[in-house]
């Protein structure tokens, strides 16, 4: 619900990804981090598996489908983000200086 909040509030032009492209992660050098799997990054992916196999949010089943829908076109703000943790650091880091 946030990002079509944000999306709206931006004008509806931009697509969510395009408004985290441009102005978050662009800015903050983040180049290893997308939404949906871009193909440069495909081949660095580490697939998701479900240990333990205990209910939680979201069934284990559910958790490793996302490994076949999770691609280049794949637009889910709450479980689609691929990064690396030297950008997550970036975002962390940016987060503690108050931005």
């Amino acid at each position: 619900i946030l990002a079509e909040i944000i999306r709206r509030l931006d004008g509806g032009k931009r697509t969510y990804r395009q408004i985290l492209e441009e102005d978050i992660l662009h800015p903050l050098g983040m180049r290893d981090t997308s939404l949906g799997l871009r193909a440069d990054l495909a081949g660095r992916r580490v697939p998701i598996r479900a240990r333990g196999w205990s209910e939680g949010m979201m069934p284990p089943e559910m958790l490793e489908a996302f490994n076949d829908i999770l691609d280049e076109k794949a637009e889910i703000p709450a479980a689609g983000a691929f990064s690396t943790a030297s950008d997550y650091y970036r975002f962390a880091e940016m987060l503690r200086r108050g931005g």
